[in-house]
């Protein structure tokens, strides 16, 4: 995926695992930590 900006790119799925980085740089959060842990986007 090549979209020529800055913005951070995070894909939110329903497993529940912690959050990782694939290897084009996309953010991968689980559902709860997306809903229970809002500081978990700031890093």
């Amino acid at each position: 995926m090549k979209i020529p900006d800055h913005f951070r790119k995070v894909i939110v799925v329903c497993d529940n695992h912690g959050g990782w980085m694939n290897e084009e740089g996309i953010e991968i959060l689980g559902l709860f930590d997306f809903m229970l842990h809002p500081e978990a986007l700031e890093k």
